[in-house]
């Protein structure tokens, strides 16, 4: 069993999951439902599955490839992950509380000349901060950067509570996307499995504010006005733009895009001639109206190229007007685009439209966030960095020494080697002795 807990806790193992983690999250950004089906086409693939079958697609869904974070094999690399370093940091504790051992006079192999006795080499050591031990005497053991011992359990900790921010968020966050009218009200959002989950409070969209290109239906900036209420009491009046989100109880909105979608309050600005008069009428979508001796209706509405031939097509609205005798029965039917340079003329029963405006047709997309871990995660992120640096730049050193006889034979031993700073440079100079060879662990 301790063999086991060994391995489990050594650093070669924990690279080892590590890279397989990293290996199959680039594997599954990469693979897809649509590349699958590409897959097993593929001669090799095809020999072991059928392509007129969804057999390859059940074997890459059923080992976790296409959901591969939420797969039982990612999961547990995560959990080999985490005990693994909690091995390692409870084996690290021993160290950080005492740092190296002591050692005995035979296991100090580095000499040099010196015509300095015990005492000036603890004045200067004292002099450039480490700490003295007497204890042993006439064996010295000095320390600096005691603090820095810790510096690899900070890096643990830290990759904890990352991990947790990460779990926090998978179990109780949510993302989704909200399509949203002017003065319509939502009070939730859905997430990606399909679940409704309520905010806890109302965002009713007041206004869309959005600019268009000149003479283009090409957006150039858009904003939405949110008002915040619950139980009827408004408790915040906002906005929304791309580089501004609105925050509340914890959930941000952003501003991700903008759409053209038909719906009830829509206003449609047509104008028509029948019977050689020309009439401008304000339209609401699915309404019949009275148009001389005909009755018309807008039907659709959708989106098209303005110009097909065009190297940057501008995507531009159109509708689909239906006109019906007196009898209620079908005429004739016909797009128009918005803005078109002519009117539309239909021969056959004297009249003519054109598209002019529109107005209302635009909702707002709005990206929704609640990341209840995200500041457990900037906590571990931060204590990441302070144990780096505790590492690096609070190289912990210990050297045990003992001055006799016109020499001093010293042992350095440091908590890493590639650091960027080595406290015992100064020592080196001090002793101004031939250190070729010096035995550093």
């Amino acid at each position: 069993m301790k063999k086991i807990i060994n391995f489990i806790g050594s650093v070669k193992f924990a690279l080892v999951v590590i890279l397989i983690i990293i290996f199959l999250s680039i594997l599954g950004s990469i693979v897809s439902e649509s590349s699958v089906d590409k897959l097993k086409h593929v001669s090799f693939i095809s020999i072991f599955f059928d392509p007129a079958t969804n057999d390859f697609r059940e074997f890459i869904t059923n080992i976790g490839l296409i959901n591969i974070y939420t797969s039982p094999l990612f999961i547990t690399l995560l959990s080999l992950f985490t005990l693994s370093l909690v091995i390692c940091t409870i084996r690290l504790i021993p160290f950080a509380r005492k740092g190296f051992p002591d050692l005995e006079e035979n296991a100090l192999k580095d000499t040099a000349q010196t015509n300095m006795d015990t005492d000036e080499f603890i004045e200067f050591f004292n002099k450039e901060g480490w700490k003295v031990h007497l204890n042993k005497r006439p064996l010295i053991k000095v320390e600096h950067n005691r603090p820095g011992r810790y510096g690899v359990i900070i890096i643990h900790l830290g990759i904890f509570l990352v991990m947790a921010g990460a779990l926090v968020d998978y179990l109780f966050g949510f993302k989704g996307v909200l399509s949203i009218f002017e003065n319509q009200t939502v009070n939730g959002v859905e997430n990606k499995n399909g679940e409704f989950i309520p905010f806890g409070f109302d965002i009713t969209l007041d206004k869309f504010n959005i600019e268009y290109y000149n003479n283009t239906y090409t957006a150039s900036a858009f904003k939405s006005e949110i008002t915040v209420s619950k139980d009827g009491k408004v408790l915040k009046h906002d906005y929304i733009d791309v580089n501004r989100p609105l925050k509340m109880n914890n959930i941000y909105f952003y501003q991700a895009d903008y759409g053209l979608s038909p719906n009830e309050n829509m206003d449609i600005y047509l104008t028509y001639t029948a019977g050689g008069l020309k009439k401008e009428e304000v339209l609401k979508y699915g309404k019949f109206y009275q148009a001389g001796s005909y009755v018309i209706a807008v039907s659709n509405f959708t989106t098209v190229y303005k110009d097909e031939n065009a190297a940057n097509k501008e995507v531009v609205p159109a509708i689909e007007i239906t006109v019906y005798n007196m009898l209620k029965q079908e005429v004739a039917k016909g797009m128009l685009v918005l803005k078109a340079l002519e009117p539309t003329y239909v021969d056959f029963i004297d009249m003519s439209f054109h598209f002019t405006d529109l107005k209302g047709v635009e909702y707002s997309t709005i990206s929704v966030k609640y990341n209840p871990g995200i500041d457990i995660v900037y906590l571990g992120g931060v204590l990441m960095c302070f144990g780096v640096l505790f590492v690096y730049f609070l190289n912990y050193t210990s050297i045990v020494f003992i001055v006799s006889g016109g020499s001093i034979k010293y042992k350095v031993r440091v908590h890493r080697k590639l650091s960027v700073v080595n406290p015992a440079d100064k020592f080196y100079k001090f002793i101004k002795g031939d250190v070729n060879g010096r035995n550093n662990e």
